[in-house]
């Protein structure tokens, strides 16, 4: 071989060491520059030295006899051979090419944020330190499943999904919970996890933070372990809606005295001002309130939407501390929403002031204060009658329609009569015998509520809508004189004369311009009252018949 024939096998010789790698006279594996950088890049900036191999610094790897880490990896994941006796074997994004890493300080199957957190062979996935695995066999306890990502690049990296207890709280690992987890195979199970975020179990009804199960990240169930119910032994919070299970909503209960909250089945959507017959007819977070008004429960103002948040009054139920939203009016100039009216509160009540409220059917017990329309507004009209009673008459004691101001005089009943020097108005006495439509011969005849009115006991009435339908109320006549008494003149049937008493009977027109019929006073004739001393004929009272009381009427 001529010189210039060795030239040029030693500059091939010379570039093909620039680019493969060779083995020396020891054995060691050389590596260019070229790779070095690439095996850097897959085991990541901070990965030494593999095994067998010559750093850039001149330092060897360990040499890890019997190691087979797989083709173009720097390690192997599953017997953690192949790094230094300070590092550990992880498969990281963005490659996930095993590479050699210091391990973290965090115990097996801890709660993690990055695989630089979890210790010796293990990884953080789904938030959890795992270990690597190839198949079930490689997981003491659960089974190997891929990387919880869907990175292309980390399929073939598999980790163990550890079996637990929910039972046992210490089953898992520093931070981890027992979750219902379903895996890659679409089996569910319990395993050792994180706890879950975002929480997939919220406001329903149970809290799944560390204050509660712990199944959820802190932050991420804050209804649930936030709710705070505030009446005795409620489990919920009427007014936040929380602490029920979704298919429930939290409504008020009441038993006896007693006002507590419990989850129940929602059967109401009426919202504010909506009628209503009882709470099951309002949406969850109303009440039934009032005559019968759906309320939004509330804590402050703010809930109430322009409304004033305060306590439950009238209610006839217990409340227990309960608010509601009210509107505010004004009863100079009122304005408030169907089926309800401006009524003023006053210091009866926890709070004073007008409001819009549906007026209460049973009024409160006899106070001294009227609260129908005519006093407070709180009451309907009639269900407050002693407190909300006037005299019908000028100094009168009483009212004739009303029947109302002689509860103080038991067995006695509103009539027309003397009162002390006043003369003829509304006095409190002792009902008589005669029933409506009778004949009478003064207001003492009749019987509770009735006037004598031309002979015939009639009953007072204040309108029309006292005298029943096709009654008629009109104003009596006293010594031929209108007075300011009204009496009803009842609807009768001339063809059976009822419902007109002894001695009335049915006559059209009965009163003079009402053209309705009504009973009418008929002389008496056999049955006329004699000897005692008074003219009953046409001559003198005129309640029987001429002829008929010959005895009291005779001259002188």
């Amino acid at each position: 071989m001529n010189r210039s024939a060795v030239r040029v096998s030693y500059l091939a010789l010379f570039a093909l060491a620039a680019c493969q790698v060779v083995t020396g006279l020891d054995g060691l594996r050389i590596v260019d520059a070229g790779e070095q950088s690439a095996s850097s890049a897959v085991r990541g900036t901070d990965a030494q030295v593999g095994d067998g191999e010559i750093g850039p610094d001149g330092t060897k790897g360990p040499a890890d006899a019997g190691c087979r880490p797989p083709p173009a990896a720097a390690c192997d994941l599953l017997t953690q051979c192949g790094c230094k006796d300070d590092q550990h074997c992880q498969a990281r994004a963005a490659s996930y090419a095993p590479g050699c890493f210091e391990p973290g300080a965090l115990e097996p199957g801890s709660v993690c944020t990055s695989p630089a957190d979890c210790p010796r062979g293990q990884t953080c996935d789904d938030r959890t330190c795992r270990a690597y695995c190839r198949d079930d066999a490689d997981c003491s306890n659960g089974i190997c499943v891929g990387l919880q990502t869907k990175d292309a690049k980390a399929r073939s990296v598999r980790v163990c999904w550890a079996q637990c207890s929910p039972d046992d709280m210490n089953s898992c690992g520093p931070g981890a919970r027992c979750r219902m987890l379903q895996n890659e195979r679409g089996m569910a199970g319990t395993y050792c996890a994180a706890p879950a975020d975002p929480c997939p179990t919220l406001e329903d009804g149970t809290c799944d933070d560390s204050r509660g199960t712990g199944l959820c990240a802190d932050g991420t169930d804050q209804k649930d372990c936030e709710c705070q119910p505030k009446l005795p032994d409620a489990r919920c919070d009427a007014v936040a809606q929380c602490g029920c299970p979704k298919a429930e909503a939290c409504a008020i209960t009441r038993e006896a005295s007693t006002v507590s909250a419990a989850c129940l089945p929602p059967t109401g959507k009426n919202k504010d001002d909506a009628s209503c017959k009882d709470d099951a007819e309002c949406a969850p977070g109303y009440v039934c309130q009032f005559g019968g008004t759906c309320s939004r429960l509330c804590t402050d103002d703010a809930q109430c939407g322009g409304r004033s948040c305060l306590p439950v009054a009238l209610s006839g139920k217990p409340s227990a501390g309960l608010k509601i939203c009210y509107a505010r009016c004004d009863r100079m100039n009122p304005i408030c929403a169907s089926g309800t009216r401006c009524a003023h509160f006053d210091a009866r009540f926890e709070f004073q002031g007008d409001y819009c409220v549906a007026p209460v059917a049973k009024c409160l017990a006899a106070d001294g204060v009227c609260d129908e329309a005519r006093g407070s507004g709180l009451c309907t009209d009639e269900t407050d009658v002693v407190d909300c009673c006037q005299s019908s008459l000028m100094g009168g004691e009483c009212d004739l329609a009303r029947q109302c101001g002689c509860e103080k005089k038991p067995d006695t009943s509103c009539v027309e009569g003397r009162f002390g020097e006043i003369g003829r108005t509304s006095v409190c006495l002792a009902p008589g015998p005669t029933a409506a439509n009778g004949w009478c011969l003064d207001d003492a005849s009749c019987g509770r509520g009735l006037g004598c009115s031309g002979h015939v006991c009639r009953p007072y009435c204040d309108d029309d809508a006292d005298c029943g339908q096709g009654g008629r109320c009109f104003y009596t006549m006293r010594d031929n004189e209108m007075t300011s008494v009204k009496v009803c003149l009842s609807p009768c049937s001339p063809e059976t004369n009822s419902p007109c008493g002894e001695n009335t009977r049915c006559l059209a027109g009965a009163g003079g311009e009402v053209p309705e019929s009504g009973c009418t006073f008929v002389p008496l004739t056999t049955t006329c009252p004699t000897n005692n001393g008074r003219c009953d004929e046409p001559a003198g009272t005129g309640i029987c018949a001429a002829a008929s009381d010959l005895v009291d009427c005779a001259p002188g």
